[in-house]
């Protein structure tokens, strides 16, 4: 699998986070992170202009070749989305200037992929972030390690894309062809008994009743030699 470069994003009108990695076979290192701050005095033209320049002399530093952003989550405030969708969209631009291939994803597919919870707590995607990139030390600020993992998460799933593509029309150990993900399973999964099989059952194991006689012991009862009987082995 070739090296690739993939800039992650975490939109936001105030503050959006970006975070490039370098996805290597076997390793995923981070080559730079950050955030953009603006200031919710400034006019919201002028906010997102901002936005674009920035993220733009990032691309234009480290050449990433994909651009993996966060989709929007319309929640109870609508409002607020409508300003993330702003911030994303002069990302969206600034991909599509530069001609970058993008992929979205939903926070809790982010989480899942990163932390293996996709209800995962912001301190638990941050330490994973700096386990996956062997940082020394957590990501800040928030926004940029969110824009990191949304940087993995894209990494992680196009390896596994490949891993398939690459194998799709390969034979298994049974002569199966792989076509996708399931039958990728196959190749490894343990070889079972072919139904077709003819040889012979194994024995059963012969059993043998033996009889034996027990002593009887009688339990006398106070009105006479009438009572219950045990058998004692």
């Amino acid at each position: 699998m070739p090296d690739r470069v993939v800039l992650g994003i975490d939109p936001g009108l105030a503050n959006t986070g970006w975070g490039v990695i370098q996805a290597s076979p076997g390793k995923l290192s981070a080559l730079a992170y950050g955030c953009v701050t603006t200031l919710s005095e400034t006019d919201r033209a002028e906010r997102l202009h901002m936005i674009h320049t920035e993220l733009t002399a990032v691309i234009e530093r480290y050449h990433p070749a994909e651009l993996a952003i966060e989709a929007v989550y319309f929640g109870a405030n609508v409002k607020s989305a409508m300003m993330t969708g702003e911030a994303r969209g002069v990302a969206l631009l600034a991909a599509a200037e530069n001609q970058m291939a993008v992929k979205e994803y939903s926070p809790t597919q982010v989480k899942q992929v990163v932390s293996g919870n996709g209800y995962a707590v912001k301190s638990q995607v941050q330490y994973m972030v700096k386990v996956f990139l062997h940082l020394r030390q957590l990501p800040q600020p928030d926004h940029a390690a969110d824009a990191l993992a949304i940087a993995i998460c894209h990494a992680q799933l196009q390896k596994n894309r490949w891993v398939v593509a690459e194998n799709r029309g390969k034979k298994t150990r049974d002569g199966a062809v792989l076509k996708g993900p399931s039958d990728r399973r196959r190749e490894f999964a343990p070889q079972r008994r072919n139904k077709a099989d003819n040889r012979a059952p194994a024995p059963r194991p012969e059993y043998r009743v033996v009889h034996t006689q027990l002593p009887v012991i009688a339990l006398a009862s106070a009105r006479g030699t009438s009572g219950l009987s045990y058998a004692m082995s």
